[in-house]
């Protein structure tokens, strides 16, 4: 065995000592390398599950007790399509489980970038519902407002807070317009309906803020920013929890609930993805159910219609933006 001097006699070291010296010094530099590696292992076994922005800060988040594995480590990301499918087709490691809508949901499925979780059919795993509500600025209006009154700029003057999409604006449009909840997808099926909710949008535009990610309609609570608007309930809960916007009041009954999946992405790294799966068969986060009795005037998201029609009506709204 060769026997290494202390780092301080290497100086002394002539000929054929200066040699094992050099050797040594490889050696102990590959030594400390592989410690170095041995630290930072843990942490490259860890899983990332994605969540919607702020669910972790929200209040309707819940975590199982028995969900304390330490190898699992719960992430936000933006909810846009444009993120979810970056990450999925040119990142599949990047997270080994997303929480999706079910628009997401259908286009990941189809494009064969999600694996299927429920009988080899389905892809989502049913996460709960996360609810998008009424909001407004008590300290400028004292009176709750209604449905109709997004709308009513005349009376109520002031800017509007909407989702920058065509799922559940276009649903708003129609609840604004005096719409039952019951009737706005029979509405929404027909030509005429969809004419109608884009020609409601038009008559708003002028006074709409558009938010594209909870963490926008966050920074619309910070800046004081408009009258009224459909901001998700957990970015309301956490800006309280930060109390770094201005006090804004809600109406539990003018929500529109939409429901979440876990979705497993098609990764290559069979054994990351059967650990997935196990622990979605046992337990995980998840959104809360549907109350019971539905709040009046509230609204289910429809995801039948929305895997139909999510591809057409998404691509008119974005023309309908570029026109304005």
């Amino acid at each position: 065995m060769i026997q290494c001097p202390p780092l301080g006699a290497f100086i002394t070291l002539i000929k054929k000592e200066t040699i094992i010296a050099f050797l040594c010094a490889i050696l102990l530099a590959i030594t400390s390398t592989f410690s170095h590696d041995s630290v930072a292992s843990p942490r490259s076994h860890l899983s990332t599950w994605a969540l919607p922005q702020n669910s972790l800060h929200g209040h309707t988040l819940i975590i199982p007790p028995t969900f304390k594995n330490h190898k699992i480590r719960l992430r936000e990301w933006d909810g846009t399509n444009n993120n979810f499918l970056e990450v999925i087709n040119k990142h599949p490691r990047r997270w080994q489980a997303a929480m999706l809508d079910s628009t997401q949901l259908t286009i990941g499925c189809a494009q064969g970038v999600l694996y299927p979780i429920q009988n080899n059919t389905g892809c989502g795993q049913p996460a709960g519902f996360s609810e998008t509500i009424l909001t407004w600025d008590r300290s400028r209006l004292s009176t709750p407002p209604h449905w109709e009154d997004l709308w009513n700029v005349v009376q109520l003057p002031g800017q509007r807070a909407l989702p920058q999409t065509a799922r559940i604006t276009l649903e708003v449009a129609l609840l604004a317009d005096g719409i039952p909840p019951r009737h706005v997808y029979d509405v929404l099926s027909t030509p005429q309906g969809i004419e109608h909710a884009f020609h409601r949008l038009d008559q708003l535009r002028p006074y709409i803020l558009w938010w594209r990610t909870p963490n926008e309609a966050h920074r619309l609570l910070q800046h004081r920013g408009f009258l009224m608007g459909v901001i998700p309930h957990d970015t309301l809960a956490a800006s309280v929890l930060r109390r770094d916007s201005y006090v804004t009041e809600l109406s539990a009954h003018l929500s529109l609930y939409t429901e979440y999946y876990w979705s497993v992405p098609n990764n290559p790294n069979h054994a990351s993805l059967r650990t997935t799966l196990t622990q979605l068969d046992k337990n995980f986060p998840h959104f809360p159910d549907l109350p019971e009795p539905l709040p009046n005037n509230s609204l289910v998201i429809n995801n039948n219609f929305w895997s139909t029609h999510a591809p057409v009506l998404e691509a008119r709204f974005s023309a309908w933006l570029k026109q304005h």
